[in-house]
């Protein structure tokens, strides 16, 4: 029974973390086909489950990789009331499609979108450590993303940011 719970609470906690990530592509792409690697996954049934990456592509060019991702909290928390405690990433990489003037927009909008869409729990603190978006040709949109903050509502997607910064080429801190 142990061994059940702690497969299903690895399938949920990785599921929550690449259906996220999923959500933000399909929100980005309309719905188009994404593929979706996790390398690494990790946890302990009652404090924490890991995945050393995920990345996500998609046939539009976007790609989301996710390094060194955990999730802090026990499975009854996540089932029962839709809550861990923390949500951590050490860094994020995203280069956005190949510009069209065709729907979807090919902008940063439909990603901020997809992840407001994609919060699926409610958590003390989200951390994330390092972000990083760049175009298809490589050039930096935003780099030194830093984020503190925690989700306190998921049916209107609520976050409450602690501290966030993220240096933008030609603008600055």
């Amino acid at each position: 029974m142990v061994i059940l719970l702690a497969v299903i609470y690895l399938i949920l906690a990785s599921g929550s973390l690449s259906g996220l990530i999923r959500r933000v592509v399909l929100m980005a792409t309309s719905g188009g086909e994404a593929v979706v690697d996790v390398y690494g996954g990790s946890s302990n049934l009652f404090r924490s489950t890991s995945v050393d990456s995920v990345v996500v592509t998609n046939d539009s060019g976007l790609r989301v990789a996710v390094y060194g991702a955990s999730v802090t909290g026990s499975l009854y928390g996540y089932l029962v009331g839709g809550h861990v405690k923390q949500i951590s990433v050490d860094s994020l990489i995203i280069v956005t499609p190949e510009p069209s003037d065709d729907p979807p927009d090919s902008s940063l909008a439909p990603i901020f979108t997809g992840t407001m869409a994609g919060i699926v729990t409610r958590a003390d603190r989200v951390l994330l450590g390092y972000g990083r978006i760049t175009d298809p040709a490589g050039t930096v949109l935003t780099d030194s993303m830093f984020l503190d903050a925690s989700i306190t509502d998921i049916d209107i997607p609520t976050i409450e940011i602690t501290s966030a910064k993220s240096f933008i080429p030609l603008f600055g801190w």
